[in-house]
């Protein structure tokens, strides 16, 4: 109850003023105002949580996730089945022309994980 009691009280209330530095810093980097929508957000909590205007990320992961989950055999898809099962490997063994996943995991020395779902088609 002790450890509980002393957590509790390193509680603080948030800095709105911070956040609100939080957000002048996100309007002002190369982007149309508000157009990372959720990630604005997130980022100005991280700013709260942090005590810093300019959150920063310790330990970066990227997930990259592909799937078919039947989209086509509803005839939707842009793409045929056999090109959406091969499009995450070929993003992750680009080497001749690197996908933009590959420059934003190199740029943030980020560690990768992946997952794939394809099943077989019920037709």
């Amino acid at each position: 109850m002790e450890l509980i009691n002393e957590c509790l009280g390193k509680i603080r209330p948030v800095d709105e003023k911070l956040v609100e530095k939080a957000q002048a810093w996100l309007d002002r980097l190369t982007k149309p105002i508000g157009s990372l929508g959720l990630l604005e957000l997130i980022a100005r909590r991280m700013a709260a949580l942090q005590n810093t205007a300019t959150p920063e990320i310790a330990r970066k992961t990227i997930v990259l996730m592909a799937g078919d989950h039947g989209v086509t055999n509803e005839g939707v898809s842009a793409y045929p089945r056999l090109l959406n099962s091969k499009t995450l490997p070929a993003h992750l063994r680009s080497c001749c022309l690197p996908s933009p996943a590959l420059i934003l995991l190199s740029a943030l020395t980020a560690r990768t994980v992946t997952s794939s779902s394809f099943r077989k088609s019920r037709v």
